[in-house]
């Protein structure tokens, strides 16, 4: 049942990620790309969730998990940080427990694996001359006996043995002489149990303690007030603990690396990332080079890795695959559910969304099956590729800088003649990775690379609202399809959120293996030479998009002409597949890659 509730809070996270739904229906909305501070709205119902969730959570930098780069965070706040290992439990080790368990009197088991019984009361008998039973009857009895074994601390047991004993000058000593031992304990122990006089043995015998536990709890009993040391067993300070001032080396070292924050991860979450092309054991090599060079003693590994471990929240980002948001709920919703039926309405679910993944990838095959026979038609896939560092050094000192990022922009035609990849390049400074600039990169790659005799286009891309999915790039397609003295129609689809592996993805990777040889790239055109060289056959073709954006407020000027009209209550948000035609300001569109079209 725990683990059931726990994944049902799991669920209920994730849904709550997103933002409520919208109520505007007007085509006025701003849709604009151009706006970071925009977010697509959602329902909190897994059904409705779901469907709508792909527009904000295709809304990604292209690093994947890492967030905006100029985000540096530092950990500058007095506030504690989680740290991302588990923290130790003291009180869960078994030794501590032991202790706990033979202080309460309980059973437990000792070093040597043998079990001691607890203690259990049983009624005293004792017929000294002190007449210890009638004193204490067998009820006080065990009313004390319980009373010292709730005092779970071993200082409080040993400060009430200390307060229930009284230590007195004997009335009578014998003179000696030529003491033997002069060392002698001249004293006599007066055993009070309820403001009454009782021998030792019925003591010991009614609390359960030996003699030994006694004499330890008096031996420190000197002061006059009768209150016994507290046990300081266990409480020295190592020897080979570091100072606060070798700690503060590492914690100093590590907080001058750039952090970056997630966007994947929850709202509130604490965790950061680092470069990927960060470890371990290169921090600490860099940590080593910075002692040296300061002149100061050189830490083990173990104390970085320890300080890094348990006093920072923070990861090596691993460039890797997106996994699908709308599936990882829906499993975890599955493994929730405590109903069948419920269960088996989820599941579908989850089997509808795979099949709608796999439909829009069956439409991409069959355009490239069907390119190959027709002149008239050309399919082309685009996607942003993960920001690359400028400058990309193995040098130490690049590892604490904030770096400026190159953008690549990948287009992948397929006509009748054969295949064609176009890279579109630029600096951060030079532009964002807005609409304004994938408009100005489809608006080259179709006066450049689109021949006269393609009638009808067909684009396939992610759901990002920023760059893909918005006003702006529909208004940018009607005005192209209508200003074309041969464009006939476009067709636009975008993948489901979570399976938008594209052939751009491929392209990418020659990218990054051909990084791997490289050691030192300082300026933008080393990238474009890198891109350029690094497919050996059929070569990528690089543009340079420096000052060659188009001017977002002329655009908007032409787009007054080509006006969209969408029914009431359409949202560009749910739409799956987008068709233009010459001569109409209607688009056509529906939520299935199915050829019935709503208008």
């Amino acid at each position: 049942m725990d683990n059931r509730n726990r994944a049902k809070r799991i669920v209920n996270m994730a849904l709550q990620s997103s933002p409520p739904p919208s109520s505007s229906t007007s085509t006025n909305e701003d849709f604009s790309s151009d706006h970071s501070s925009y977010h697509p709205q959602q329902n909190v119902e897994i059904s409705t969730e779901l469907e709508d969730s792909e527009d904000n959570e295709e809304r990604r930098d292209p690093e994947g998990p890492v967030g905006n780069l100029g985000e540096i965070n530092h950990p500058d706040s007095d506030e504690p940080v989680k740290g991302r290992k588990r923290v130790r439990n003291f009180d869960r080790w078994a030794k501590n427990i032991r202790k706990r368990k033979r202080t309460a009197g309980q059973e437990y088991r000792n070093v040597r694996g043998s079990i001691v019984p607890a203690k259990v009361f049983t009624p005293v008998v004792c017929s000294c001359r002190f007449k210890c039973s009638e004193q204490v009857s067998s009820e006080n009895q065990e009313a004390i006996h319980v009373m010292f074994y709730q005092l779970t601390s071993w200082d409080a047991q040993t400060t009430w043995l200390c307060s229930a004993i009284m230590t007195l000058e004997p009335k009578r000593r014998k003179q000696r002489q030529n003491a033997q031992n002069p060392s002698r304990i001249n004293y006599v122990r007066q055993f009070m149990l309820l403001d009454k006089r009782v021998c030792k043995s019925f003591f010991l015998k009614v609390i359960q303690i030996s003699n030994k536990r006694l004499d330890y709890a008096l031996r420190n009993k000197k002061s006059v007030s009768g209150i016994a040391e507290k046990d300081k067993r266990g409480q020295h300070v190592s020897a080979n603990k570091l100072s606060d001032e070798k700690l503060n080396w590492i914690k100093d070292h590590i907080n001058s690396f750039p952090k970056f924050v997630s966007h994947y991860g929850e709202r509130r979450s604490t965790r950061k990332y680092l470069r990927p092309d960060l470890s371990m054991n290169k921090m600490y090599e860099l940590f080593k080079a910075k002692c040296e060079s300061e002149g100061k003693p050189i830490l083990k590994k173990s104390a970085y890795v320890k300080v890094f471990t348990t006093e920072f929240n923070i990861h090596f980002y691993i460039p890797k695959a997106d996994t699908c948001k709308t599936c990882d709920i829906l499993e975890i919703a599955v493994k929730a559910e405590e109903d069948i039926e419920t269960c088996l309405a989820i599941r579908v679910q989850k089997d509808q969304h795979i099949k709608l993944a796999g439909e829009v990838r069956n439409i991409l095959n069959d355009c490239k099956s069907n390119v190959k026979t027709k002149e008239s038609l050309l399919v082309a896939t685009f996607d942003l590729e993960r920001t690359l560092p400028l400058p990309y050094l193995n040098t130490g000192e690049v590892y604490y800088l904030r770096q400026l990022q190159m953008l690549n922009y990948g287009i992948h035609a397929y006509t009748k003649e054969g295949e064609k990849v176009l890279m579109n390049m630029w600096p951060e400074h030079c532009g964002a990775r807005g609409s304004q600039e994938i408009m100005s990169s489809l608006h080259y790659f179709l006066e450049d690379s689109v021949p006269d005799t393609v009638k009808s286009l067909c684009f396939f891309s992610d759901c990002c609202s920023g760059q893909n999915r918005n006003w702006n790039v529909l208004h940018f397609v009607m005005f192209l399809v209508n200003k074309s003295p041969y464009l006939e129609s476009i067709t636009m689809h975008y993948l489901v959120s979570g399976h938008t592996y594209l052939p751009n993805d491929t392209d990418f990777s020659f990218i990054s293996r051909e990084l791997k040889k490289k050691t030192d790239i300082y300026t933008p055109e080393d990238w474009m030479k890198l891109v350029r060289d690094c497919r050996k056959q059929k070569p990528f073709t690089v543009r340079d998009m420096k000052n060659k954006f188009l001017d977002y407020e002329s655009l908007t000027t032409l787009f007054k002409d080509y006006q969209i009209v969408l029914r009431e209550g359409a949202k560009i948000s749910k739409m799956r597949k987008i068709k233009f035609c010459k001569g109409s300001s209607i688009i056509s569109y529906n939520d299935d890659y199915t050829e019935t079209y709503n208008s």
